[in-house]
């Protein structure tokens, strides 16, 4: 989802590092020659990466939930609370246990809380700031074009193709997709985006929530007022029901789908 980051975090890190630990203190030239300039610097380093890729779990978690540019300042606070503010009382916690337990420095008796810190709590700021403007500039694919859907499970993304979907469930904030590996994944997007990408005749719009795969139905069967219940195969665990409005339509679709 962010893929140029790779090269990014391992170059801008302990650039970072470096910068934080020069503030107020002497030149780098004179640093460079002190043994716990290194200590610091490589501490700090692994405190950076740390807090960084918590920021960027936390961006590739909203990102299939609410997406920047479908609901913004929903998204915006969001960011703010779970990318900035949180890894800011992360980062305070980690450089304070790393004075106290490396350093063996009183954590209120140095500057950091008062220089170093702020200017860092900027820094983290702009890392939230690079991945709004990477989630902004990413090209969306043209409807029907798109070989694969990018889904997403805990910290990693997975590339679906549209043959291993079966159906695609709306939530509140995200979308849900079941495979026929019997695995959940969360998706960004809106079901009309969906749609229009899969455009197939083994797929229908069930309802306003759901798209199913007709491999997905194991059967289905007519109920109260015209409306139709699914009963999925195991790779979705709950049944789906199918309006008296689209019943008719329904049928015309899975008869067209398995005739020989």
């Amino acid at each position: 989802m962010y893929p140029k980051d790779k090269y990014l975090v391992p170059l801008a890190v302990p650039a970072i590092a470096c910068t934080v630990i020069a503030l107020n203190n002497d030149p780098l030239p004179q640093l460079l020659r002190t043994g716990w300039f290194w200590r610091d610097l490589a501490a700090g380093s692994v405190i950076g990466f740390g807090v960084w890729l918590c920021i960027r779990f936390i961006s590739i978690r909203l990102d299939a939930r609410v997406a920047w540019k479908t609901a913004f300042y929903k998204r915006l606070a969001l960011q703010t609370v779970f990318g900035w503010v949180l890894p800011s009382v992360l980062l305070f916690a980690l450089c304070w246990l790393m004075f106290e337990l490396l350093v063996g420095q009183p954590f209120f008796e140095s500057y950091f809380p008062y220089y170093e810190y702020p200017f860092s709590v900027l820094l983290l700021a702009l890392i939230n700031g690079y991945y709004l403007v990477s989630a902004l500039l990413q090209k969306e694919e043209m409807p029907g074009r798109k070989e694969v859907l990018l889904a997403v499970k805990g910290a990693d993304v997975y590339p679906l193709r549209p043959e291993m979907i079966r159906v695609i469930v709306k939530n509140d904030t995200h979308l849900s997709v079941y495979t026929s590996d019997g695995q959940k994944y969360s998706l960004s997007g809106t079901l009309d985006a969906l749609e229009q990408t899969l455009q197939k005749p083994d797929f229908y719009r069930i309802n306003r929530q759901v798209i199913m795969h007709v491999s997905a139905i194991r059967s289905y069967r007519a109920i109260e007022n015209g409306k139709i219940e699914i009963n999925c195969t195991e790779a979705v665990p709950e049944s789906i029901i199918v309006s008296q409005k689209k019943a008719a339509d329904f049928r015309k679709w899975i008869s067209a789908t398995t005739a020989p």
